[in-house]
């Protein structure tokens, strides 16, 4: 094994640094903000509520979509649409992906959105 760290050292790698030109407009993507704490593990503890927010790389103010995912009121995670949310802001949105809490406020009825 030796050898070969040897002869990579040797060796010279990325002499050519790489230009690519920009085809279509770029974005950024910032994951698990944290925007509010709910209660967790029956009350004994709290859990940060995440979001992820993408948008275009130009600073001017922009049309913002909130993402509510719709996760049949069971945990999912606020990254599972971003390759699409990633399109939305190559149109020139700011996309906010919200994480919520579930909770049924009765017995096999109604439940509640906590955001």
């Amino acid at each position: 094994m030796q050898w070969l760290i040897d002869a990579l050292r040797r060796t010279h790698f990325m002499k050519k640094v790489i230009q690519v030109a920009v085809k279509e407009p770029q974005y950024v993507v910032s994951t698990d903000v944290a925007f509010a704490q709910v209660d967790a593990w029956f009350g004994h503890t709290v859990r940060d509520l995440k979001l992820d927010v993408i948008y275009p790389e130009h600073t001017e103010k922009r049309p913002c979509i909130v993402w509510i995912c719709g996760g049949a009121w069971l945990q999912m995670s606020v990254s599972a649409h971003l390759a699409y949310l990633c399109d939305l802001a190559r149109e020139g949105f700011v996309v906010a992906s919200v994480q919520y809490t579930a909770r049924v406020t009765r017995r096999y009825s109604r439940h509640s959105l906590r955001m």
